[in-house]
């Protein structure tokens, strides 16, 4: 039986842009009945959502003509309709459009955007409290920076392209390269950007050879083994379903999460990596997939695969077993396996393995290229070919 090399998890080189450089300030720089077909992926979706900001608007000030000469937008000051604010070299500047979208370029390039187009009239401030917002005509928030709770932080065009918020102590507290605590519905995560929790420990980075890696400092801690893409990137669908699509628009990988509109993607302090719907209920972890495995993808010790449904999880122990559980208490099938370190593998050849180390310790013997293991809501797992037929299943 051929194992299927997989993609290491913390392929290519880390993002630079993972790190804020508080040096540049002195710049200003996825039976029976029949088996269930696995949905496919939303389309891509316009990037045009809005994300609650912290602390309430500042009242308006008019920003000095110094703002614009240093590259600065200080605390309540308001970024108006056409107004610029350019580094102090005078090679970037940043715009609030009159169609609403507050917009970072270099020359005639759009280098950054807060992807809220087709909002005429709305307005951007540096609040007070350290958030930066961009509002509607009716003052509801389409963007913001969430960076509240840092109050006197400031806005910085830099000699170096970058856009960051500093705080007080001139502590880089975001950038145009590095969100933090979450990826809000509708949004993109290009290639060298990242998301960052709150506390600064954690770092989910869209690196440039595809693969899109949850990282703890220099340690990586899950990835969506989708390196060897180059140009590759990450969108938080509004449909709730979070996608890496390769730079051809192909969906390389995704949470199977649609369905759920309106849910956001959080980096917690805690490490975690999560998807939460609207009423803030978990839909997918980092720890638990959703519905299938798709090819070259894994379940690690202590990880698991749950149904849509919510009833039947299929857990890789931490003893090697592999088991099937109904409403988390009740095994109701399991591959009867020992080990530690054991995981299992959906390979690429159509092959379920259990594996310790290099060792296979169970598989389905199925070959079939391109098929995924599913865990279905009638609590059967299923393998299906890319045709959709049921090659395999746990339940004849």
């Amino acid at each position: 039986m051929k194992r299927i090399k997989t993609i290491a998890v913390a392929a290519g080189a880390v993002a630079a842009a993972t790190s804020l450089s508080v040096g540049a300030w002195a710049a200003t720089g996825y039976s029976h009945p029949a088996p269930k077909k696995q949905a496919a992926p939303a389309a891509r979706p316009n990037a045009n959502a809005a994300a609650e900001p912290a602390g309430a608007p500042a009242t308006e000030v008019q920003p000095k003509s110094a703002a614009a000469a240093t590259g600065l937008v200080k605390p309540g000051q308001i970024l108006h309709v056409g107004k610029w604010v350019r580094s102090p070299n005078g090679k970037y500047g940043l715009i609030l459009q009159t169609d609403g979208n507050l917009v970072l370029y270099q020359g005639k390039k759009a280098l950054w955007s807060t992807g809220t187009g087709r909002q005429a009239g709305a307005s951007a401030v540096m609040q007070t409290d350290g958030n930066l917002v961009v509002y509607s005509t009716a003052k509801k928030a389409l963007w913001s920076s969430n960076t509240g709770r840092h109050a006197g932080a400031t806005l910085a065009v830099q000699d170096d392209g970058n856009l960051v918020i500093y705080s007080k102590a001139k502590k880089a507290l975001w950038s145009r390269h590095v969100t933090l605590g979450s990826l809000r519905p509708g949004y993109d995560l290009p290639q060298g950007q990242a998301v960052r929790s709150m506390n600064g420990d954690y770092t989910l980075s869209q690196q440039t050879d595809g693969n899109l890696v949850l990282y703890r400092g220099k340690t990586a801690l899950w990835s969506s083994e989708t390196g060897r893409n180059p140009g590759a990137y990450a969108v938080m669908q509004t449909d709730g379903n979070l996608v890496v699509y390769s730079k051809a628009k192909k969906a390389l990988w995704y949470s199977n999460t649609s369905g759920h509109p309106g849910a956001a993607l959080e980096v917690q302090n805690d490490g975690n990596l999560v998807i939460y719907s609207t009423a803030h209920k978990a839909l997918w972890s980092r720890h638990m997939a959703v519905a299938s495995l798709a090819p070259g993808q894994k379940v690690s010790t202590g990880n698991a695969v749950r149904s849509s449904n919510g009833v039947y999880t299929l857990q890789q122990q931490t003893d090697g077993n592999l088991v099937l559980y109904k409403n988390g208490s009740t095994a109701i099938w399991s591959t009867s396996t020992q080990g530690s370190g054991v995981y299992s593998l959906m390979q690429t050849d159509g092959n379920f393995v259990v594996y310790q180390g290099t060792k296979p310790l169970w598989s389905t013997k199925t070959t079939s290229p391109g098929a995924t293991l599913a865990v279905q809501d009638d609590g059967n797992l299923v393998i299906y070919s890319k045709d959709h037929r049921a090659i395999w299943a746990s339940r004849k």
